[in-house]
């Protein structure tokens, strides 16, 4: 749904000859034309700056074109002796283009995409909710089932092939079910479910709801025979907090590709699991722990994989006393604890996994990690403070949301340039601004070098002033030494 850019700048002039034409215009101050030659103009120029004679320079403009978020550029255009053209915002683009339902293939290709007869019909203003359901019958169009919106990629978990299918596969191990009727679940609190929500609809079902659970929960829930069956082969059976045995487990082992198990462990553990850093009672010595909560037969086999791979981890599989059918599986030391993020860690990328487990390692470790871009959302510029912080999947959360709330708004007939006020200032816009060489020094003095700027505009203008310095020297070299 949104698609992360990098802000940058490009230099749309050329340098030459600005040299030159400076120094002509410089020396008529001085009636000294004839002391112009092939190597003069630096050094004059040079000099009259030193001077603090920078109205000369005033002569020579240079454009560049900005890429920034909204809030940035709010910024630029406050600067004088500039010239600007910005992007629209009519043109910021979002994954759904607008459907314009007026006729019978586009009542189809509506309901294809997941909408319901009663959200065509509110679209369309052309078709009943009833004439929908009509055209959908005559054209035997298959309808879907109660609760059951839009495409559902029924084969996702047919191979476990990918590092998504085996962090879903473990989260489904800890806290999902599937039901006779062919519902695979997932239950988790609600404070964290929404990312979980943004993984399935990117991988399995684009038009997906929450479902309200007991107490503080939500569930997410997919109709799929074809993929109940599939977990079925792997050896997740329906009521398996009670039906799972130690053979499943073994069935379930031996499907998960190797290279897949981390990623597999890391669903596990966000489902039914933690991850903890910090002081002991004693308030010196750093504890460092990970802790897997379940089956009995399945921590042991965590256990003799990690065993296996990082050597003895010195723990064993214990019973939780108030709990009759729940063991925990903890490692405590520091090295393979390390050892064990690196290898659960090694594919993730935001916000695909639990906020605050995820947020825990990565801090710990300063692991650098993707943020997940979809192609052709709405452009957005990401703070990079919010890196490494919890606050990074409500950042994303609160983006994708706004990018859904304008998309429905341009698919409700909206125009675009009503729509566009909800849009937030991280969205990306384009600005082409052209300033006399004079007016740049100024900026590069207030945005390059001032270390209260914003990053953004601070990261921008210094990428600008090296490129100015290495093309004109003489005008901008004390500023990039600076």
């Amino acid at each position: 749904m949104i698609e992360i850019v990098e802000p940058g700048a490009v230099v749309e002039s050329s340098f030459d000859g600005i040299m030159e034409r400076l120094e002509r215009a410089g020396r008529t101050c001085y009636q000294s034309d004839a002391n112009i030659s092939d190597e003069s103009a630096e050094k004059f120029i040079r000099n009259i700056i030193k001077r603090g004679h920078e109205s000369v320079i005033e002569h020579e403009s240079i454009s560049v074109r900005i890429i920034c978020d909204r809030s940035c550029s709010h910024q630029i255009v406050r600067s004088r002796l500039c010239s600007f053209s910005q992007e629209s915002q009519r043109y910021v683009r979002v994954v759904k283009p607008k459907l314009i339902i007026t006729d019978v293939d586009s009542v189809i290709e509506a309901y294809r995409r997941g909408l319901s007869c009663k959200r065509i019909a509110v679209l369309s203003e052309t078709f009943t909710e009833w004439e929908i359901y009509k055209i959908l019958v005559d054209h035997d169009i298959k309808r879907r089932q109660h609760g059951s919106r839009g495409l559902v990629y029924h084969d996702f978990f047919d191979a476990l092939d990918t590092p998504e299918k085996a962090y879903l596969l473990g989260m489904i191990l800890a806290d999902g079910n599937i039901s006779k009727d062919a519902q695979l679940g997932i239950t988790q609190c609600s404070d964290y479910i929404w990312y979980l929500k943004r993984m399935c609809q990117e991988y399995i079902q684009p038009e997906l709801n929450l479902h309200e659970d007991n107490g503080n929960c939500q569930r997410i829930q997919i109709h799929s025979k074809q993929m109940c069956s599939a977990l079925q082969r792997y050896g997740i059976v329906p009521n398996k907090s009670y039906m799972m045995t130690s053979e499943d487990t073994e069935k379930l082992w031996s499907s998960i590709p190797p290279e897949l198990l981390p990623d597999f462990l890391r669903g596990f553990l966000d489902g039914d699991g933690s991850i903890y850093f910090g002081l002991q009672k004693n308030q010196i010595t750093k504890r460092h722990l990970v802790q897997w909560l379940g089956w009995d037969h399945t921590l042991v086999k965590i256990k003799e994989w990690c065993d296996l791979r990082y050597g003895s981890t010195k723990a064993q599989v214990n019973r939780i006393k108030e709990c009759k059918n729940l063991w925990r599986y903890t490692i405590s030391d520091p090295d393979i604890v390390e050892q064990v993020c690196n290898d659960m860690f090694q594919n993730f990328q935001y916000p695909f996994g639990n906020p605050m487990k995820t947020t825990r390692a990565i801090q710990q470790y300063c692991y650098d990690k993707p943020v997940f871009s979809a192609k052709g959302g709405m452009q957005v510029i990401l703070p990079p403070s919010l890196l490494q912080t919890p606050s990074l999947w409500q950042w994303y959360q609160t983006m994708e949301e706004t990018a859904l709330s304008y998309s429905n708004l341009l698919l409700g007939g909206i125009k675009p340039e009503d729509a566009r006020s909800v849009l937030p200032n991280a969205v990306k816009t384009e600005v082409f601004m052209t300033a006399n060489l004079r007016q740049w020094r100024l900026m590069f003095q207030q945005r390059a070098l001032n270390s209260h700027a914003q990053w953004q505009i601070r990261n921008i203008y210094k990428s600008l002033l090296d490129r100015f310095a290495e093309e004109l020297p003489a005008i901008f070299g004390d500023l990039a030494e600076a």
